[in-house]
């Protein structure tokens, strides 16, 4: 789902992801795969895994590495566009560390469906109310550990009316074997290279290629381990739970 470029945090420069000399099937291999893809992927109503997002490339000092476990169940559509939204219900337990300092930052967002909320573990504060504002941009690194095709009614849509699909071969993904696909999207706006396990379908990561205003070439890479789909829940799995000492704060996150 090209959509979800849109959540890209940070851009990194890098040179294009090289291209094979031969390349192991086209066309009919991949597109067959990726329609088994998105009916797998359009079964999930809940999804729980853990996550890592980083940059690949040898300036990607500039950017977070973004590590930790979510939770996604739902789609609620956002504004007047399409097929663009978020989920219903969420949960996400993330810890941030910036490729230049070493800097660490650990923090929680959350929404059962009703109220949302943003833990941060290093000050001990607490944020929640009716919005999402709440969440402040310091929620931003969260949101972009989302694999929002998991929950999107239409999920890889995108992929299959791209302009060009490759089966490029395999890839070991934690404990899952891949298949790998190269997609160029349609009008060449951008291209990933996905990851599907061979077991169950669906996606265990994907690395997106773009340009960025200044023509150089962006790279970001999301992994999918412990993937559980449709995991069986308790009721207060959304729910906001105060940890002891924390304060609850007035006002959105910062």
């Amino acid at each position: 789902m090209y959509r979800t470029l849109a959540a890209m945090m940070v851009l990194t420069a890098a040179p294009a992801h090289a291209q094979p000399a031969e390349m192991s099937a086209r066309g009919l291999d991949a597109i067959e795969i990726l329609k088994k893809v998105d009916n797998a992927t359009k079964t999930v109503q809940t999804v729980q895994y853990t996550g890592r997002l980083e940059g690949k490339a040898a300036a990607d000092s500039r950017t977070l590495l973004v590590e930790g476990t979510v939770l996604l169940s739902g789609w609620v559509e956002t504004g007047t566009r399409p097929l663009r939204g978020v989920p219903k219900r969420y949960r996400c337990d993330i810890t941030t560390t910036d490729r230049h300092s070493g800097k660490t930052r650990r923090l929680a967002i959350g929404a059962d469906g009703e109220s949302f909320y943003l833990i941060d573990h290093d000050a001990k504060k607490i944020y929640a109310g009716s919005t999402p504002d709440v969440l402040g941009s310091i929620s931003r690194p969260a949101v972009a550990l989302w694999m929002r095709e998991f929950i999107h009614p239409e999920p890889f849509s995108d992929e299959i009316n791209g302009d060009d699909q490759v089966l490029r071969g395999s890839k070991r993904i934690g404990d899952e074997d891949c298949h790998e696909i190269h997609i160029i999207y349609k009008g060449a706006i951008g291209e990933a290279f996905w990851w599907f396990s061979k077991r169950d379908f669906l996606p265990r990561g994907v690395q997106r290629v773009m340009n960025t205003p200044a023509g150089e070439r962006a790279i970001q890479q999301w992994q999918i381990t412990n993937l559980v789909a449709d995991p069986k829940l308790g009721e207060d799995a959304f729910k906001l739970v105060i940890p002891d000492g924390y304060q609850k704060v007035e006002g959105n996150a910062p």
